[in-house]
């Protein structure tokens, strides 16, 4: 995106301002590239284009007004200003994964596991399956199969009626 310069400001070709933040992925170009030395194998490692990752790293020697690497012969090598970035991007990396982890943690299934069915569907559906389940979903503390023919009968009888029979 081409910037156009006015005093005070920064506006894009496409007239919205120009964001001068920090961008995660754009972190993750910095750390890409200084781990990788060049720039195809850093685009091939994030699974973006190189253009992609170039317009990454112009953003972020932009947002932070540093040049951040030198072309070489061998690939790009770091500037000290990049070097410096180095740690505390890792840092953001870190708070990231950590970030995405404790998320997949929070999204598995624990605790009890009430299924109530006929056993028509028990019998064909559910219990062929169930093993895998279990396999996948090892923090499930009990697992409750109800068969619903008996619970509308149970409802009634502790409602009052006498006879749990329908």
């Amino acid at each position: 995106m081409k910037k156009l310069d006015i005093p005070g400001n920064q506006i894009s070709i496409s007239g919205r301002p120009a964001s001068s933040r920090m961008v995660w992925d754009d972190a993750r170009a910095l750390l890409a590239v200084a781990r990788c030395g060049t720039w195809s194998a850093a685009a091939d490692a994030l699974g973006i284009g190189v253009a992609t990752l170039s317009r990454r790293i112009d953003r972020l020697e932009g947002a932070l007004k540093l040049p951040l690497f030198v072309r070489h012969q061998s690939g790009y090598q770091l500037t000290e200003d990049g070097s410096d970035l180095i740690e505390k991007a890792e840092l953001v990396e870190a708070a990231a994964l950590s970030l995405a982890s404790g998320a997949a943690l929070q999204s598995q299934v624990s605790g009890k596991v009430r299924l109530a069915t006929a056993e028509n569907l028990a019998n064909g559906l559910i219990l062929p399956s169930l093993g895998t389940f279990c396999e996948q979903n090892p923090e499930l503390v009990t697992l409750e199969i109800q068969d619903r023919l008996l619970d509308q009968p149970l409802r009634r009888w502790r409602s009052g009626e006498r006879s749990p029979c329908p």
